[in-house]
């Protein structure tokens, strides 16, 4: 039997209290997925409520919330794939919508072409 990989998405955040949960939810809710899942979100020091919805979804499990003190983008995505446990990882953006099997969609062209990173 085929052991499922793990799927590490990675999202930035700084301020996000409007987007977080509705992409959180998203990412929770795909379907077609033939992989395990974790998210991980960055945060750059919210003075919001950011990281208090991130903290309720992460009592549910596989939802951490990372601290990003250099608060720029780019810092949270390194300081959070240290800490993804996954095999792949995906990158998204609080401030986009995605589709119920972005995951699929994404996990699905890796495999067909073999290559190192796709997106969407």
């Amino acid at each position: 039997m085929k052991q499922r990989p793990l799927i590490s998405v990675i999202v930035p955040t700084l301020n996000e209290e409007a987007r977080i949960g509705p992409v959180l939810d998203e990412m929770l809710s795909q379907q077609d997925l033939d992989a395990e899942l974790e998210v991980l979100v960055a945060d750059g020091g919210s003075t919001d409520a950011t990281r208090e919805i991130v903290e309720r979804y992460a009592r549910r499990g596989n939802v951490r919330l990372v601290d990003n003190p250099k608060r720029h983008q780019a810092a949270g995505f390194n300081q959070a794939i240290r800490q993804a446990r996954g095999s792949i990882v995906c990158i998204i953006h609080a401030h986009a919508t995605y589709a119920k099997n972005y995951l699929a969609a994404c996990q699905s062209a890796r495999e067909r072409t073999g290559a190192a990173n796709v997106g969407g």
